[in-house]
């Protein structure tokens, strides 16, 4: 269990499903059978004559190549794939818990460049909501977690290149995220409390590709597409004698597709990113050191959501008031860190410490928001193992801490221009957790994983505008829980593997959340409390035939004191958050692997994820009239706003060989279906479902005069279909919609020079 305390010291597809009928809503979407059968046959059908009669190929781990070999090609052993998303780095296929591997095909081949919902597909748990807007980012939600952001990333745990990401409150940014230089990513699906502390649904691991092991390799993609897209991008990497290096810098535009609702002929919602990311790593100490820099400028126009009428229209409109607002951001950030890993004795240790600078401006229709925040923090940790033969422990135990210091500054917004302040104060978190976790294997058919982590995080308030009568609204709170674990792997038989686990979650509300209190006062919300609970799972791994991978799991996940947001009349566009009683999340996960003969691979997964109200409110209500007040209906048992209950997506991809196995061309096709998403917490309002189609395709590695070029073309929303990308979770006026693009085109080059 986890033991938590808390101490204050004071249609078409554009939705025309909408229901406006105050009733509990009945399941709001269809199982996508077609998708869940077209795996299932493909399994079924494929596996018995054509893939296991074709020629001997290999499915070769997630971080390797996977292009098909050529005919009569004879496939060898390939080294087990080690996964570091845990504490304890380990071989996936001895992992206890549920991680997804993706590789650089899988992330940046053949993609715009400009949005992380282009590399995060066919995962599965993984739903993306892409809002198309810079000033806000794509919502990531995993197995339900991280709805409720109204910008930014709730309820996972990122880390870049082993830094992370998520600041101790449990707020997450990806801005800085390289997507040109990305290479692998590791996700783990699941509670991360006992983990990592602060989290709720699971852990993101991006790392950067590693550098090339020739002194020089330099690589230039130049892209242009729809709605004003322009992006080039500069990677160089190299290894000089024993230290590695990489240095990626790009330069991206986008105008927006939404209509400019007050200038004809104009769009509303583009933006402007710079950015600059290094990588060293070299060997120091018996170990290797990795260093790390990370520098952005963006500046970016938020068009805001829309109402069913505004959704509606054919033009997609940005939001007027949001114009005439000038809602958007800039931000200028810049950060570092440094790792270390290597033998300690008998013993390996792992030292990383990292800081965080970030200037913001955040126009948002009520208020002029500016931000300075400094953040940063330390980790150590020691590994080692025990024991000999078919008996062996192996243990890792460390310490975390992580700094955030903001000076938060808000001003009435003016139609775009700073009025009076109306909030003025500095807000300081310190997060601290010690933890313990081990592995014990019995052989090689049985893996046993235990975990605790205590975690205490300290938010301390000091409000700076007390003059004019104004109450100093200064104050603090801490927030703590023990997280236990326990989860087991078991091999069944050959090629069949069986786990189940149980784990804690503890997740705070962070600065944001914690700040915005709908009387306008300052300080922090004090009615406010950290969402916890406990989550079971159950899953089955098959491999019968090195070319099939499958993976199933079964997921139960029971919250307390759930963080909702809502908003209120006097201030549209702005998210305020209570506590809901209880809370159930539920589900399932199906994936699938397939090498396929005629060089195809098939990438598969759907996930269902039933997320309801079980006890519901607790706590003080919103203010009448609000979105997010029931309006005395109870809404329990009523789905938690924000989440698609079902969502299958696929990508099959080919990979064309010429004659003694050069490079020849490739394709991928993706497919997405996703169910009705509710809009409110009443179920009243919902986004529809819809399918959508990419394609994607080029030519590899064709050599010209010493250069290798690579021409690729991309065709999003192939089908030209109308559909909402996103949700406001219980808007103020409806606005609950964020339209997604129609048609939309990329066309790219990419240049390789190799140095001598």
């Amino acid at each position: 269990m986890s033991l938590l305390t808390c101490r204050d010291p004071r249609p078409r597809d554009t939705g025309r499903e909408a229901e406006s009928t105050r009733r509990r809503a009945a399941p709001s979407s269809v199982v996508p059978w077609p998708g869940v059968l077209l795996s299932l046959l493909l399994s079924v059908l494929w596996l018995p004559g054509s893939v296991l009669a074709a020629p001997s190929q290999a499915l070769p781990p997630d971080s390797l190549r996977t292009d098909t070999l050529p005919s009569g090609v004879k496939a060898v052993a390939l080294p087990a794939l080690e996964i570091r998303v845990l504490p304890m780095p380990m071989a996936l296929a001895r992992s206890p818990l549920s991680v997804s591997v993706a590789r650089e095909v899988d992330l940046a081949r053949a993609r715009a460049g400009w949005s992380l919902e282009e590399s995060l597909q066919a995962l599965p748990g993984l739903q993306v909501q892409n809002r198309y807007n810079l000033a806000v980012g794509e919502r990531i939600i995993l197995r339900g977690f991280g709805a409720r952001a109204q910008f930014g990333v709730r309820g996972l745990k990122i880390l870049v290149d082993g830094i992370p990401a998520t600041l101790p409150d449990g707020q997450s940014t990806l801005d800085h995220l390289d997507l040109p230089s990305l290479g692998r990513l590791e996700l783990l699906r699941g509670p991360a409390s006992s983990l990592y502390g602060n989290g709720a649904g699971g852990v993101l691991r991006f790392e950067s590709r590693r550098p090339a092991p020739e002194p020089l390799r330099q690589e230039a993609v130049l892209t242009t597409g729809s709605h004003g897209l322009r992006r080039a991008a500069s990677l160089t990497s190299g290894t000089l004698g024993d230290t590695g290096y990489l240095l990626s810098l790009e330069g991206l535009r986008y105008n927006g597709f939404r209509a400019h609702p007050l200038e004809s002929g104009r769009t509303y919602g583009g933006g402007e990113r710079r950015s600059l990311n290094g990588r060293l790593t070299r060997p120091l100490a018996g170990g290797t050191l990795g260093a790390t820099l990370n520098l952005l400028d963006l500046e970016a126009e938020n068009p805001g959501s829309l109402g069913r009428s505004g959704l509606e229209e054919g033009t997609r409109p940005a939001y007027p008031f949001n114009v005439l607002q000038g809602t958007g951001k800039e931000l200028v950030q810049a950060q570092g860190g440094l790792i270390w890993e290597g033998g300690i004795g008998d013993l390996t240790g792992e030292v990383a410490a990292h800081a965080v600078h970030r200037d913001l401006r955040n126009p948002i229709p009520p208020a002029i928001v500016e931000l300075d925040r400094r953040a940063g923090g330390l980790r150590a940790a020691l590994r080692g193992a025990l024991g000999t033969g078919a008996l062996r422990l192996t243990w890792t135990a460390g310490a975390e801490l992580q700094l955030q210091d903001d000076r938060r500054r808000n001003y009435e917004n003016r139609a775009g221009s700073a009025g009076p302040r109306l909030l003025d104060q500095e807000e300081e978190v310190l997060g601290r957790g010690v933890f313990l976790q081990g592995m014990v294997e019995g052989g090689s058919r049985l893996q046993v994983l235990a975990g605790l982590r205590y975690q205490t995080t300290r938010f301390r308030v000091t409000d700076r505008l007390v003059d004019g009568g104004n109450p100093d609204d200064s104050g603090e709170r801490t927030m703590e829980a023990l997280s236990p674990s326990l989860a087991f792997r078991a091999t069944l038989a050959e090629g069949l593997q069986a786990r189940a686990s149980v784990s804690t979650l503890f997740q705070t509300p962070t600065t944001s959340e914690l700040a915005n209190r709908p009387s306008g006062a300052g300080g922090f919300n004090r009615d406010l409390d950290p969402q916890e609970g406990t989550g079971f799972e159950v899953g089955l791994h098959a491999d019968p035939d090195p070319r099939v991978s499958m993976d199933g799991v079964l997921f139960l996940t029971r919250l307390r004191k759930e963080l909702v947001p809502f908003q209120v009349p006097d201030a549209p566009g702005r998210s305020f958050y209570r506590n809901a009683g209880r809370s159930r999340y539920r589900g399932g996960e199906i994936s699938l692997r397939l090498l396929l003969p005629g060089e195809l691979r098939l990438r598969s997964a759907y996930t269902y994820t039933d997320a309801r109200f079980t006890v519901f409110p607790s706590g003080p209500s919103p203010a009448p009239g609000s979105f997010g007040d029931s309006g005395g209906e109870t809404v329990e048992g009523n789905r938690v706003p924000g989440v698609a209950p079902h969502r299958w997506e696929s990508v099959l991809g080919w990979d064309g060989t010429l004659r003694g196995g050069r490079p020849g061309a490739f394709a991928e096709l993706r497919a997405l279906y996703q169910g009705a998403v509710p809009a409110n917490d009443e179920n009243t309002a919902r986004a529809g479902a819809h399918f959508l189609l990419d394609l994607r395709g080029g030519l590899r590695d064709k050599t010209l005069g010493g250069l290798t070029v690579s021409p690729f073309l991309g065709v999003t929303n192939l089908l030209d279909r109308r559909y909402v990308s996103a949700v406001t979770v219980n808007a103020f006026g409806s606005r609950f919609f964020e339209p997604g693009p129609g048609r939309a085109v990329h066309l790219g080059l990419r240049i390789g020079l190799e140095g001598p």
